[in-house]
């Protein structure tokens, strides 16, 4: 039960070690869809392409934009994982042939919950 509510409202948790960044995943089988992973951060007042990783209690996020990596403590980010359709499109498939495969956008956002917090590495 609590693994499906988990699943329906976006609780989730990063794996410690992991960097987890922007990316065209391409075609997958097991969702018959071509994926694209997004990560975003909230700074500045809108939302930024970021990459990040959890290490000891701590994200590192390092931003192209501002080309600066910041770290921010645990208790003070809020991360939130979404999945949403986004249309069709015609894949590639592994015998050469063309098929049709939906748009799926995986989506991880940080939301600094207190920007005084966030110190630069």
């Amino acid at each position: 039960m609590f693994r499906t509510l988990k699943r329906l409202i976006g609780i989730w948790e990063p794996r410690e070690g992991v960097v987890y960044k922007s990316k065209d995943a391409g075609y997958e089988r097991k969702f018959q869809s071509c994926v694209k992973i997004i990560t975003e951060c909230f700074i500045d007042g809108s939302w930024q392409e970021c990459s990040f990783i959890l290490k000891k209690g701590k994200y590192y996020v390092f931003v192209p934009k501002f080309k600066k990596q910041f770290v921010i403590e645990k208790k003070y980010v809020k991360v939130k994982k979404t999945k949403r359709v986004t249309g069709w499109s015609e894949a590639m498939l592994s015998d050469g042939t063309l098929g049709d495969a939906k748009n799926l956008e995986i989506r991880y956002r940080l939301m600094v919950k207190d920007p005084s917090k966030m110190t630069l590495d």
